[in-house]
């Protein structure tokens, strides 16, 4: 029987009772399919936010080793740069005394005597050099 014919006036209790437990039937069914893709959709959101917050862990965590290595490498330069002015000045000081032994044994040309009195004085000499040096820096 087709209830849209019908005017309410003409139907029967029964058949009102019907017409209204097939519109709950269809009201029931249309807001279980919209609850179920609300659910799918919040399900989405959640797969979606879950990958986003391990994309931002990990972005994290590479930013703090990126940090640490930066940090490392900046100390690292500075041990390299004492270490260079030391070798620098070791360099410098070994040239010094280098020369103060070559200018003394020229003296032994001149004799043992005159070349052990050299020698000792060119020692002293690039010892003082080498110690005003390191004093005035």
């Amino acid at each position: 029987m087709n209830y849209n014919d019908k005017t309410y006036d003409s139907m029967t209790e029964e058949e009102i009772d019907r017409l209204i437990m097939s519109e709950r039937n269809e009201s029931i069914t249309c807001l279980t399919r919209e609850v179920s893709d609300v659910s799918e959709t919040m399900i989405i959101i959640n797969s979606l936010l879950s990958d986003q917050g391990e994309f931002i862990e990990v972005t994290l965590n590479t930013t703090n080793i990126i940090d640490n290595y930066v940090e490392t490498s900046v100390a690292n330069l500075r041990d390299a740069e004492q270490y260079h002015s030391k070798n620098i000045k070791l360099v410098r000081d070994i040239l010094v005394l280098t020369g103060g032994i070559v200018l003394g044994g020229l003296g032994f040309i001149g004799g043992p005597i005159v070349g052990v009195v050299t020698l000792t004085t060119s020692l002293c000499a690039s010892g003082g050099i080498i110690y005003t040096t390191h004093k005035l820096k």
